[in-house]
This record gives C-alpha cells, structure tokens and sequence, in this order.
C-alpha cells in the first residue's frame, strides 16, 4: 500500500508539470526573440518554435502564477517576463488586457518567477 502512494505521488508530480522540450532554451534576454514570442501570443505574428510551444499554456500560466512550472520553466519566465516588461511596455499592456483583463493574475506571476 505504501509504495502504491509513492507511486501515485511521483506519477501525479510528473503530470503536474509543463512538458520540458524547451527547458534548455537559452535566448530569452534577445529583445527580438521575446518580440516575436509575445507577438504570437497576441496572435499578431507567426508561431513557432518555444512561441508555438507554450502559446497553448499561457492563460493557464497566467492565472496560476506558473504554479506549475518546474523551477528552470520559472527561471525562463522571469527572464521572459522581465524582459518583455522591460523592453516592450506597449506590448505588455496588450498582454495583460487578452490574459488578465480585471489585473489580478499578472503581479502574482511576476512575483512567483521574480520578473
């Protein structure tokens, strides 16, 4: 019985997690890859690569404060979102009013991944 709870603890865990196929992506601190990253987002740009990948999971980081990212995930959103922030303020705006529109989920993100 015991290690059937194990089981289902480390199986549950694994679930509860966004895939890692781009756990190694390196390139968040180029303006011009955030750029077209959060254009595709806004559905104002093409898709593709790390963009296409996370678009489906956004409203669902958004709203949960990525409560579930691994840590490196929550590592690459404070990049990501520290320099979007930073380097796009129109673009964010935009951002927040497709994802947040009352501004009750995005400074509970920003401060669960230090952006």
């Amino acid at each position: 019985m015991r290690y059937t709870l194990i089981l289902v603890s480390v199986v549950l865990t694994s679930i509860a997690s966004y895939p890692i196929d781009y756990d190694a992506f390196d390139q968040l601190n180029n303006p011009e890859i955030v750029q077209g990253i959060v254009k595709c987002f806004l559905d104002e740009g093409i898709c593709n690569g790390i963009a296409e990948f996370y678009k489906p999971y956004v409203q669902e980081i958004v709203r949960t404060a990525c409560a579930y990212c691994n840590d490196r995930q929550k590592t690459m959103a404070g990049e990501f979102f520290s320099s979007f922030r930073n380097n796009f303020p129109e673009l964010m705006k935009t951002f927040a009013a497709k994802y947040d529109p009352e501004g009750k989920y995005i400074p509970q993100l920003f401060k669960s991944v230090n952006a």
